[in-house]
């Protein structure tokens, strides 16, 4: 099976995707090789309706199966239609409690969809994504205590809460962010490596994890945010694109929390 041939809108999905009428989720999944057109015997199965959902069919050796054999909702205990309902309100960031009045689904079934979800999510920003940056690229990087504010020492701070370094381009806003548990040189530049391009030009504070990219490939400058958050000898020189990344992040999660 193909992946996704072409872009649709959401409200082609809400339309055809979430409606109660499977035969029309089915023929749009069909146009966006998202199911297969099944075949056997060389010849191209038919499609027949049965009491629960929609079998396939051989004109020439009668053999059947179900219509969703070999695709992502083949092992799906749910109606298809409701999942595909439940993977919109999840990446829409809707949360548990507010989805139980949206599909007619226990809350059981939903959170463990939702957990689901969250694993293949993980699982897939870990082995793809693009480095950002590049010749001619500025990125601002900076790292953040995602549950506590960071204080202005650059310590460590002694608790389980999460640390993170994240980047951000200013030329076409890409950006990445990566757990770490430690903020010493070989691993900020490990991460900076991973995520971002040689040649890019580098905007951090003065933490001194920060101190060898020059020698690694990058452009670097810095800001003394003990004193100012633009270098008044060059105003180009901050890091409040990515500072303003890390509020709306946590804003994000608060607000997350609390629909919970």
């Amino acid at each position: 099976m193909t992946g996704l041939s072409q872009s649709f809108t959401i409200d082609a999905l809400t339309t055809n995707l979430i409606s109660k009428c499977l035969s029309k989720t089915i023929a749009f999944l069909k146009d966006h090789e998202l199911l297969d057109n099944h075949t056997c015997c060389n010849n191209k199965m038919i499609m027949e309706r049965n009491a629960a959902s929609y079998r396939v069919r051989c004109k020439i050796c009668t053999s059947s199966n179900s219509i969703w054999k070999g695709s992502i909702f083949e092992n799906v205990n749910i109606p298809v239609n409701k999942f595909i309902h439940l993977i919109y309100l999840f990446v829409s960031l809707t949360s548990i409690s507010d989805s139980l009045p949206l599909i007619e689904l226990a809350q059981c079934t939903i959170g463990k969809w939702y957990a689901i979800f969250r694993k293949i999510y993980c699982h897939t920003q870990a082995i793809n994504f693009d480095k950002i940056g590049g010749p001619g690229h500025v990125i601002e990087i900076d790292e953040s205590h995602i549950f506590k504010r960071k204080n202005n020492t650059g310590r460590i701070l002694k608790s389980n809460a999460i640390w993170v370094v994240g980047g951000i381009s200013r030329n076409d806003g890409n950006f990445f962010i990566s757990h770490t548990e430690k903020r010493d040189k070989d691993t900020l530049l490990g991460i900076i490596s991973k995520h971002v391009h040689t040649d890019s030009t580098i905007m951090t504070d003065k933490w001194k994890g920060y101190n060898n990219l020059n020698d690694n490939g990058y452009d670097h400058y810095s800001v003394n945010h003990s004193q100012n958050f633009v270098d008044p000898n060059d105003i180009s020189t901050h890091t409040q694109r990515i500072e303003r990344l890390w509020r709306d992040l946590k804003n994000l999660i608060e607000n997350f929390k609390k629909k919970s």
